[in-house]
């Protein structure tokens, strides 16, 4: 077994948000999933991407706003999840009030790290 916590994560600066990086096979060994926190600021936004090959599975923690993909805008808020297939065009709005808090995961993993 192998744990980390948010104090331990890497945490990387991308557009829009920063990524909290808490498994991937770098940082704990994992070989098919990765998974992190991406934390959103009031009035921010991921701007759209998609992850070739990837399924993404998104978790709001906290805070709310709209979840927005090429065919639809669905209002997301704490307890909602979101399932990306692969290659699938998106995006995250923040606008509530205070911070958005999203869990990632991410299948095969991605490796996410300071844009060069």
């Amino acid at each position: 077994m192998k744990v980390t916590a948010e104090n331990d994560a890497m945490v990387v600066r991308l557009p829009g948000r920063s990524f909290h990086v808490f498994i991937d096979e770098e940082i704990i060994g994992s070989k098919n999933i990765s998974f992190g926190m991406s934390v959103v600021p009031e009035g921010s936004e991921l701007p759209w991407h998609n992850h070739q090959g990837s399924e993404e599975i998104i978790y709001v923690l906290e805070g709310s706003g709209f979840a927005e993909s090429k065919d639809e805008k669905k209002a997301i808020k704490p307890g909602t999840a979101m399932y990306m297939e692969p290659h699938t065009e998106h995006r995250i709005l923040n606008e509530g009030k205070g911070e958005m808090k999203l869990m990632c995961s991410f299948s095969p993993p991605i490796k996410i790290r300071p844009p060069a």
